[in-house]
């Protein structure tokens, strides 16, 4: 299947032309490379959204996901959510190398939190057609052919979709999400050598969140977790959108404010490198989101009808005529509190997706880039200098 992938490369360069601190010569390359493979349901791939990802045996896995493949939500088109699986291996300069597999999820599942363990990719929560999950799954190959075990881990507490999560010390955090009604600000544990545990509550977050970043940073007694922007919904139908940065004391069970991001933002993706500072990479500022929140407030509660079809059209053409989301690469040096910039996507950068992680490489997996539309496309974070 390789012929279909002809890899282009797109170098993302470093500006310091940003009010932000400067942190000179941070440069962050990319490369934009194949497309995933075609979807033999549809025989066609629009792409997908809150895919699980991580790296097994060297191998990257790809899986649920959800899409509007019969038309834009404001067409009338339905949010489908998908159980397929794909794999890639790495090839020579990172490029994916598409295998085959014959492995699906048991249930179509999208939204949750995927986080690489030493023994596979550990699958927390998310949403499909049936309402919010509370299950959690551990997901590997086992073989040449790329079968996949599923295997059953404790359930969270309560059922969370949007949620973040990491590993620090052979223990799983995670952290926030969405409830059938509220927005949580629970912190649960689950220590991967001590199952029979389950998931232990923790520290309450400072904030009711989703859509954020949690990266783990350190190990033994100075390992600690930062959490990173995200939103929360509101009754009002008009979302808070945060710039902030907590620190969360692993040792003493404590959180602490740190610097604030240069601005809110939120479902973008971060990474930490070789303990180097933390990065976040694009996400949505919210600009068109709270229009199109405000105005989906105002349809609610509008009687007469000719008004609320005004509305309508008004919001339909925020939608088709979204720009995009956030290009920016930010910095975190953690030792200094101090946030910097770090270049700019030269390309559309999705959100609502997922990075996976294997030998000198990330991976963007998918994702969407503008309201309702998915990008098919893997990027691969490929080299960062100056640190």
């Amino acid at each position: 299947m390789n012929k279909f992938f002809l890899l282009t490369f797109l170098i993302f360069g470093l500006f310091t032309i940003s009010p932000i601190s400067a942190q000179k010569n941070i440069n962050v390359c990319f490369t934009k490379s194949a497309s995933l493979p075609v979807n033999k349901v549809l025989g066609s791939q629009p792409g997908l959204a809150g895919v699980f990802t991580g790296n097994t045996n060297n191998k990257i896995i790809i899986a649920g996901g959800a899409n509007f493949p019969g038309g834009l939500p404001w067409e009338g088109g339905k949010k489908t959510y998908w159980n397929q699986i794909y794999v890639f291996s790495i090839g020579k300069k990172g490029e994916p190398v598409w295998e085959t597999t014959s492995s699906v999820l048991k249930e179509n599942l999208a939204y949750g939190a995927s986080v690489q363990t030493d023994n596979g990719v550990l699958c927390i929560g998310g949403d499909n057609e049936n309402g919010i999950s509370k299950k959690v799954f551990l997901m590997r190959i086992t073989n040449n052919d790329n079968e996949m075990e599923f295997v059953d881990y404790p359930e969270l507490p309560i059922p969370l979709t949007n949620l973040s999560a990491t590993k620090v010390n052979n223990i799983v955090y995670a952290a926030g999400g969405e409830t059938v009604n509220a927005v949580s600000d629970k912190l649960f544990a689950l220590d991967l050598k001590n199952l029979k545990n389950g998931w232990v509550e923790l520290a309450a977050l400072p904030k009711q969140v989703s859509h954020a970043v949690m990266l783990g940073n350190g190990a033994g007694k100075e390992a600690k977790l930062y959490l990173l922007a995200g939103r929360k919904r509101n009754s009002t139908g008009i979302s808070d959108i945060y710039a902030s940065v907590f620190e969360y004391n692993i040792a003493n069970n404590q959180w602490v404010q740190k610097k604030d991001m240069p601005y809110p933002v939120a479902a973008g993706v971060g990474m930490n490198v070789d303990g180097k500072g933390l990065f976040y990479i694009g996400g949505d500022k919210g600009e068109t989101f709270h229009k199109v929140e405000t105005l989906l407030a105002a349809i609610a509660i509008e009687k007469d009808e000719t008004k609320k079809q005004q509305l309508i059209q008004q919001k339909n053409a925020l939608q088709q005529n979204h720009p995009g989301f956030n290009k920016e690469i930010l910095h975190y040096n953690i030792q200094k509190d101090a946030w910097s910039h770090a270049g700019f996507a030269c390309d559309e950068m999705p959100v609502t997706t997922a990075i996976a992680s294997a030998k000198k490489y990330y991976y963007i997996t998918s994702g969407e880039i503008k309201a309702g539309v998915r990008t098919d496309k893997i990027l691969i974070i490929n080299n960062i200098t100056g640190l």
